[in-house]
């Protein structure tokens, strides 16, 4: 069978509880500002290493993935809280 053509077809309850998931995790990011953070966090990513790149430009690049990084997964761990998984 050919890959490309082939039909897929999803249960309904999981559909929901991907929107439900979806819910929580938009209603934890507008409660704290999360995008705002990220956007924040990866400007000064690239502006840290813009003008010249030594250990501590790079090591400051580093933190904010790190802070980036672990700002994503509060967010996804508080959505599962909220939404009882």
């Amino acid at each position: 069978m050919d890959k490309k053509n082939a039909v897929v077809v999803r249960d309904p309850a999981a559909d929901e509880g991907i929107n439900q998931r979806r819910l929580a995790l938009t209603d934890i990011s507008d409660r704290f500002g999360v995008k705002p953070t990220v956007e924040h966090l990866q400007k000064m990513m690239g502006e840290v290493t813009k003008e010249k790149i030594t250990p501590d430009t790079v090591n400051a690049a580093c933190n904010c993935v790190q802070n980036l990084n672990l700002t994503i997964k509060t967010a996804i761990q508080a959505a599962r809280f909220i939404n009882g998984k």
